[in-house]
């Protein structure tokens, strides 16, 4: 049977994977006589053993896919969010050997849905490699998003999200991010549709900024929706600033803040932690790792011709 819906990962934690893929089939209902096509992203080699005991287990087409990755050539070093040792969060938790986050959050916010492969599915799930379902889903993740759809003005859904409170570790990672979207909207007079966002945008206010939300872990897109010239031109301004390899913008904060812009309810906050649907602590697999790291590759000067426009 075919379908018209993918689950994507990116995945380096070889010892979670197939635990969370055990979760997420043992409770999350499908009606299907197979599973969903699976397409495991990774950096680097792969561990083989884990290849052959997820395509064992998996009741669906598997694939894995190394990608490649590699700092862009308009940022220098010294740039380097790794290397900004004045911010605190950098000197206690952000040595450069975590520049394979760096990596992660920007393949999750700039290419993963919108590979080729991915192209001819209508609905695309993904969630982290060690997302810790605990408990059983009582819906079909995909119907409830067409039915959602229906009723709401929705980018996507969301697994939950992390609520009003803030660290010094969260502004830490959005440096430059709320004066970067003032300037976007304003420059591309942008009416945006989420209420707390305009109300921030308006009031110039940095600390209901930090407190919007954000979503994580499972989400839901119609994939179509990332073939929109509005979505390319965010990625595009995102990327020539540089915001994800010089201030360490997640990927959650970039698709949530594009789903504000241009939908009433942005991205849908289904409170699965808050249902038990998640387990553990903030849905991680109990005994979890911090992902392992990256190879170091040296600064690949590209193409010159391309050129680049420094202001955003």
């Amino acid at each position: 049977m075919s379908s018209d819906t993918a689950i994507v990962l990116l995945s380096s934690r070889s010892k979670t994977i197939l635990n969370c893929l055990k979760y997420y089939k043992l409770n999350h209902p499908v009606n299907e006589e197979k599973d969903y096509p699976l397409f495991i992203y990774h950096f680097d080699e792969y561990c083989e053993t884990t290849k052959k005991d997820v395509k064992n287990f998996y009741k669906g087409e598997v694939n894995f896919i190394q990608v490649n990755y590699e700092i862009p050539w308009h940022i220098s070093e010294e740039e380097l969010y790794c290397n900004r040792r004045d911010v605190q969060y950098v000197k206690q938790n952000f040595p450069p050997e975590r520049i394979g986050y760096i990596h992660m959050c920007n393949f999750c916010f700039s290419e993963i849905f919108n590979r080729e492969e991915i192209k001819n599915f209508k609905y695309v799930i993904k969630f982290d490699d060690d997302s810790y379902f605990s408990k059983p889903f009582d819906f079909n993740i995909v119907e409830r998003f067409k039915e959602e759809k229906i009723k709401n003005d929705i980018f996507g859904m969301c697994g939950f999200k992390w609520g009003k409170n803030f660290s010094q570790n969260h502004i830490d990672t959005r440096i430059m991010l709320f004066e970067f979207v003032k300037y976007y909207v304003s420059s591309r007079d942008i009416k945006i549709k989420h209420e707390a966002l305009r109300n921030c945008i308006e009031t110039n206010n940095l600390a209901n900024f930090h407190q919007l939300g954000w979503r994580s872990d499972l989400t839901i897109y119609e994939v179509q929706s990332f073939s929109d010239q509005r979505w390319k031109d965010w990625i595009k301004a995102v990327n020539d600033y540089g915001g994800v390899y010089k201030y360490r913008w997640g990927d959650c904060e970039l698709l949530e803040l594009y789903a504000m812009f241009y939908f009433k309810e942005g991205i849908l906050d289904l409170e699965l932690l808050k249902s038990g649907v998640y387990g553990g602590v903030n849905g991680h697999i109990p005994g979890y790792s911090q992902a392992p790291g990256v190879k170091n590759l040296p600064f690949f000067i590209k193409d010159m011709k391309i050129g680049i426009k420094r202001n955003y």
